[in-house]
């Protein structure tokens, strides 16, 4: 029973899920599995166009595809196109040969985004008002559940990071 929810978490596919116990005439019990299945991007046409504009306001799409051809293959996506905070990322997981024990993702994360540290210089005179973070984080990472009881994963990545100083930044980078 637990390696059984545990398997079907490593899914990423139910929303949300219920187990019940149901008698029979004779006497005996069957155990009822009920869930909410993620429905490629929403339930609806509605639901999925306000799942990938919610954050429009702060000039961010996030795309996210769920169970892709019926298969518990996910996609989800983010992109960012703020003067300040431009950020892409993505990555896509799904089941190992079909079994729901083992559970294969890549994704890459990239960003350029600049940050007012005005505020944290004690010096009035220092010239320094920002810092500009470029960064690209692309990764793999294999899964697998044996038990209900314990886990494992395996994860390779690349990060690339480079800090630059900011003599003075726009007042919209101000937080």
């Amino acid at each position: 029973y637990l390696a059984a929810r545990a398997r079907i978490r490593n899914l990423e596919i139910f929303r949300s899920d219920r187990y019940d116990l149901q008698a029979d005439r004779q006497g005996h019990f069957d155990l009822v599995f009920r869930a909410r299945e993620y429905n490629g991007w929403g339930d609806s046409t509605a639901a999925g166009l306000l799942s990938l504009f919610r954050g429009l306001p702060v000039l961010t799409v996030t795309p996210e595809f769920s169970n892709l051809g019926r298969a518990a293959a996910n996609w989800n996506s983010l992109f960012r196109w703020n003067d300040q905070q431009r950020r892409v990322s993505s990555d896509f997981s799904m089941p190992m040969g079909s079994d729901p024990a083992w559970r294969f993702q890549v994704y890459v994360d990239g960003r350029n985004e600049n940050w007012n540290i005005s505020k944290t210089i004690l010096s009035p005179a220092a010239a320094v008002t920002g810092l500009n973070l470029e960064r690209i984080e692309i990764g793999a990472e294999i899964r697998q559940v044996p038990s209900g009881r314990w886990s494992w994963s395996n994860t390779a990545v690349y990060s690339y990071r480079r800090y630059r100083s900011l003599v003075a930044i726009p007042a919209a980078a101000a937080r």
